[in-house]
């Protein structure tokens, strides 16, 4: 049965043909604790092991008690302090039955603290089964500010790619955080610019070992660690930097265009996660591309590759080992998109590229905040929009999400505000609970499919941790203030919707003229002009159903 809810006592009652049960062991608090009264069979025991309610003084009902029922309150540190003898002799009987087998230690999932945000989500989904334990190992990457000197400055860090401008900045990034031992291994020998970037870093006391080998090639890879092994301090961390591109369009890619643009990617990837999976690593960072995320013209080989690697590191994530992948836009000056050629096409999609000094700054930050997976890019939301029409399955949630970040970063409310503002109110109300449910789906970690908007949050799984992220993503969204129960007052999409318009004063249900409006409909042309072409999609879907027309029965669907 599930305990988020008080439905547990009538499915107890219900496969108990009404009789109950003789024994409840509760934690729970609240209005609970009379249900799970309410499931004990006559003569039936409740067993208290919380304390919230106790101390609160909060009252019980007697009538349940009618059928002879008993109510223990059982404080397990009092015990342990007052009758020491009781507990000893009930942990020895306890030790004895798994020493025999008969009884079995319960699963644990292990985070290192480093991954604790990972470990309180986890607990907030219900997923898991047994207990969640966070550790601080001598292993543990804790880090306080992103100018932190690295954990394990003294071990030794792998850079595959590492001799070109990329994996050389990665390089300085790490001697400037304390690193000691730094190997770069790239397939060519190291160029002028190369050498001289390396003599810097040993001047400043780091010991730089170049390492000429393949990092799909399982025996080359190998040579490498076992020479890490054999002369140097333990490896510490991997960053998987090697990379190559070969574009041309779909339908004219060969395979030796794909073989080509897959082995640094993919066997590279899955051998350096094979053969380094049973050794103590603070992290384990694969460079991505924001292709596999967006897709890039001409390049599916190498959106395709990318892809493979931010798979790579959710499976390790799954086993409990550190892995982070990175979605980079184009860099600028270096890197494989550093063409001007290239740069310009991009520019004019709305990406633009990042500098050194941006693209450091977020590697930083990506290893300080440990989430798996993580794109950095410049990017204007509705320009991409504007250039990737046939992306409209996506780009409604691609664009509202890209601006709600932006936001984050700025500090200031989102676009989509301003965006319902503008809108009349049935088409206010498609955009706000279509917002919505992208939100709760982001929340819950699940596909928006799999948001029913008429189903209580509470029933798809909210808790209080998850209340208060929706409530401060709302926030940020929005630019209003919201209450921590907001999720509980109004349980559903649709009255949540209704809460938040009339929080900021909006109808839902009435065409409202802008004010100061004319009949010629100028400044209904200025408001149009602000929105996105999805957002527009949207608007003539609703215009097109109240002419009896369906949109997607159009010829262009």
């Amino acid at each position: 049965m599930d305990s988020r809810t008080i439905a547990f006592t009538d499915e107890i009652l219900s496969i108990t043909g009404g009789r109950g049960v003789d024994v409840v062991l509760n934690s729970l608090t609240g209005e609970a604790v009379a249900r799970g009264i309410a499931a004990l069979a006559p003569c039936g025991r409740f067993l208290e092991i919380g304390k919230k309610d106790i101390y609160e003084n909060r009252q019980v009902g007697l009538l349940p008690f009618r059928k002879n029922l008993s109510y223990f309150a059982i404080d397990l540190a009092w015990m342990a302090e007052g009758r020491p003898e009781v507990i000893g002799k009930a942990l020895r009987e306890v030790f004895e039955h798994f020493r025999d087998r008969s009884l079995n230690a319960i699963p644990i999932n292990v985070f290192p603290i480093s991954r604790a945000a990972e470990a309180f989500h986890l607990m907030a989904q219900g997923r898991h089964t047994g207990r969640i334990v966070v550790t601080v190992g001598k292993d543990a990457l804790i880090s306080i500010d992103a100018e932190d000197r690295l954990k394990h400055a003294d071990g030794t860090w792998l850079i595959t790619g590492g001799l070109g401008a990329l994996g050389l900045s990665v390089a300085k990034w790490l001697g400037n955080r304390g690193a000691r031992n730094i190997v770069l291994m790239a397939r060519r020998e190291a160029s002028e610019p190369a050498v001289r970037a390396i003599s810097v870093l040993r001047e400043r006391g780091a010991n730089v070992v170049v390492q000429q080998a393949d990092a799909s090639n399982e025996s080359q890879l190998k040579r490498v660690l076992e020479y890490i092994d054999n002369t140097m301090p333990t490896l510490r961390g991997v960053i998987h930097a090697a990379g190559t591109i070969s574009d041309g369009t779909a339908m004219q890619l060969t395979r030796d265009q794909f073989r080509e643009v897959m082995k640094p990617k993919v066997e590279g990837t899955w051998l350096l996660h094979r053969l380094t999976q049973n050794r103590h690593l603070d992290f384990f960072v694969l460079f991505s591309s924001a292709a596999s995320l967006l897709g890039s013209a001409g390049q599916a080989n190498y959106a395709a590759a990318n892809a493979f690697m931010d798979g790579v590191v959710h499976l390790r994530r799954s086993q409990g080992l550190p892995a982070q992948s990175v979605n980079w836009g184009p860099w600028s000056e270096i890197g494989m998109a550093a063409s001007p050629d290239l740069g310009a096409r991009l520019e004019g999609e709305g990406i633009a590229s990042i500098t050194p000094e941006q693209g450091i700054a977020a590697f930083q930050r990506v290893i300080r905040d440990d989430r798996p997976q993580v794109a950095v890019l410049t990017i204007n939301a509705r320009e991409w929009s504007a250039a990737h029409p046939d992306h409209f399955g996506n780009g409604r949630r691609i664009v509202s999400d890209l601006a709600e970040f932006s936001a984050s970063i700025e500090g200031k409310p989102a676009d989509f505000a301003a965006t319902l503002r503008s809108a009349s109110g049935p088409a206010r109300s498609t955009l706000l609970e279509a917002r919505l449910r992208d939100l709760v789906a982001q929340v819950l970690r699940l596909p928006v499919s799999r948001v029913d908007p008429a189903e209580t949050l509470g029933g798809l799984g909210f808790d209080s941790l998850m209340a208060l992220e929706l409530r401060n993503r709302l926030q940020s969204l929005l630019d209003v203030k919201l209450s921590a129960t907001m999720v509980w007052n109004y349980p559903t999409i649709p009255a949540l919707s209704g809460h938040l318009a009339q929080l900021m004063n909006l109808s839902l249900d009435v065409e409202e003229p802008s004010p100061g409006s004319s009949d010629n409909g100028s400044n209904g042309a200025r408001d149009l002009d602000k929105l996105t072409e999805n957002e527009l999609a949207s608007l003539l879907d609703d215009e097109l159903a109240d002419l009896g027309f369906s949109a997607s029965a159009t010829p262009n669907g």
